[in-house]
């Protein structure tokens, strides 16, 4: 079964099934991702979702060219006038005091912002505090083996005569940028822990943000060999 991961508010959430997706009350423009996805898609896109997504109404527009405005009534606005002329003059005071307030509110701020500013300029400069500018994003992307990994546990690696079968994990620690074209590097060594070779072997995989995905691969064994190490040599962002 499919499952998906959808962006709201500012943050991933997932994995979910369709029925799971369908209690989150996705709309049109809300971003999903499978991993059958090189990148993100609008819900709109993705027929399996149409379903379930929340379609909300165009506005209303009338083209009827019959239509015809209701007159209004007319009213005697005598008395009315005679009663706006006293409220107009109440309604002037409240106006004026509250004009009075909003100045005398502006002021205060005013003198408060600078004599903060005055403070904060006789303050040693702290160089430890000033902000990176670099986003998560241009990290994630800039430095995949920082956030991409894979581990091994000795259980996990079974030796069969000439072959090796070995069970691991590739975790993606990125929040928002998945990976792709990644190459697994095996490194053989013998009882002592000396090296005898590496090899190099790519995969197929797309890893999403947030995820841990168990798989296996034989290989060759090469002569004495008796431990295995694994890591991640290469990967590629495709978000």
């Amino acid at each position: 079964m499919k499952t998906y991961y959808i962006y709201v508010d500012g943050k991933q959430e997932g994995p979910f099934n369709i029925e799971e997706l369908q209690e989150k009350k996705i709309y049109l423009d809300t971003p999903v991702w499978c991993e059958d996805f090189e990148d993100w898609k609008k819900a709109k896109e993705i027929e399996e979702l149409q379903r379930i997504i929340i379609k909300t109404p165009p506005p209303f527009k009338n083209d009827d060219k019959n239509y015809k405005k209701i007159p209004l009534p007319k009213v005697n606005l005598k008395p009315a006038i005679q009663q706006t002329k006293v409220i107009g003059k109440k309604a002037g005071n409240i106006a004026f005091k509250l004009i009075l307030s909003i100045i005398i509110v502006i002021v205060a701020f005013t003198i408060l912002a600078f004599v903060l500013k005055t403070c904060n300029s006789t303050l040693p400069e702290d160089n430890s505090n000033k902000l990176i500018t670099t986003s998560v994003l241009d990290k994630e992307r800039d430095y995949p083996l920082s956030y991409i990994g894979v581990t091994s546990l000795n259980t996990d690696v079974n030796f069969w005569g000439n072959k090796i079968d070995i069970n691991y994990t590739i975790t993606n620690n990125a929040t928002v940028v998945s990976y792709k074209n990644v190459i697994l590097r095996v490194e053989f060594s013998d009882k002592n822990g000396n090296m005898i070779t590496a090899e190099e072997y790519p995969l197929s995989e797309t890893f999403a943000p947030n995820s841990a995905n168990s798989l296996n691969i034989k290989v060759k064994r090469p002569s004495d060999t008796e431990k295995v190490k694994l890591s991640i040599s290469k990967a590629s962002p495709t978000y």
